[in-house]
C-alpha cells in the first residue's frame, strides 16, 4: 500500500473515531438529560407508595358497666327469682361500675396511589395530589375492665369474675351496636383524619419542594 493510501486511510479511520465519541458524548448527555427530566412523578408515587397503611387518627370511646344484684321483674325462672328475693332480704349493699376504652383508628392505605394520583408541574413546583380514601375501623377494646366504684358489704357477695366477664361481653356488644348506627361518629374521625392527612403529606411534599394540592378519591 503506498504512502498516500495509508494516509488518507488513517485520515479516514481518525475523523471516524473522532465522530463516534462526539456522537458518544452526545447520548451521554442526552442520557443524563432523560435521567434528569424523568419525571418525579414516578419517584414521588413510590416514596408514598413504600409508607405503606398510614394511621392518621385514634379515637377512644369510654363505656360503663354496672354490676348489681338482678331486679326481681328481670329474673327468668324460680331459681333466678328465688335468688333476686333472697337478695332483697340481705343485710348491705352490692354494686360495681366498671369502664373500658375501645378504640377507632383511620388509615389510608397508599399502597392503592397509581401514577394517575399524581400530577407534578416542575415549572410552577407544584403537585396535585389524590390521595385513597380514609378508611375508619374499630381497632380492639383494652384487654381489662377498670374499676370505677366498689362497694359491697354486710352480708353481700363478693363481684365474681364471671359476673365482670358477663359484663364486659355485655358492653362490648352494646358499643359495637351504637358504632353501627351512629355514623355521625366514624363520619367525625374520617374528616379530622382527612385534615390530618392533608397537614402531613403537604409538609413532605414541602421538604420535596413543592407545593401540595391535596384531595380525595
Amino acid at each position: 500500500m503506498s504512502n498516500i493510501l495509508k494516509d488518507l486511510l488513517m485520515s479516514r479511520i481518525k475523523s471516524f473515531a473522532c465522530i463516534m465519541t462526539v456522537a458518544l458524548a452526545m447520548l451521554g448527555f442526552s442520557c443524563g438529560r432523560e435521567a434528569e427530566e424523568q419525571p418525579r412523578q414516578i419517584n414521588i408515587v413510590s416514596t408514598l407508595r413504600d409508607t405503606g397503611r398510614l394511621e392518621v387518627a385514634q379515637m377512644s370511646i369510654g363505656k360503663v358497666g354496672m354490676v348489681s344484684d338482678p331486679s326481681f321483674r328481670k329474673s327468668e325462672g324460680f331459681m333466678a327469682k328465688a335468688g333476686a328475693l333472697l337478695d332483697k332480704i340481705k343485710v348491705g349493699d352490692r354494686i360495681a361500675v366498671y369502664s373500658y376504652d375501645t378504640y377507632l383508628h383511620a388509615s389510608i392505605d397508599l399502597t392503592d396511589l397509581s401514577e394517575e394520583d399524581v400530577s407534578v408541574d416542575e415549572e410552577n413546583k407544584t403537585v396535585e395530589l389524590r390521595l385513597p380514601p380514609v378508611d375508619v375501623a374499630y381497632d380492639g377494646r383494652d384487654i381489662t375492665l377498670r374499676e370505677e366504684h366498689y362497694r359491697v358489704n354486710g352480708l353481700r357477695s363478693q363481684i365474681s369474675s364471671q359476673e365482670r366477664a358477663a359484663l364486659k361481653e355485655q358492653m362490648n356488644t352494646e358499643v359495637k351496636r351504637e358504632l353501627a348506627s351512629d355514623k355521625e361518629l366514624t363520619e367525625r374521625l374520617r374528616n379530622i383524619g382527612e385534615r390530618r392527612a392533608k397537614i402531613f403529606f403537604a409538609s413532605l411534599l414541602s421538604d420535596m419542594g413543592y407545593e401540595a394540592h391535596i384531595s380525595f378519591k
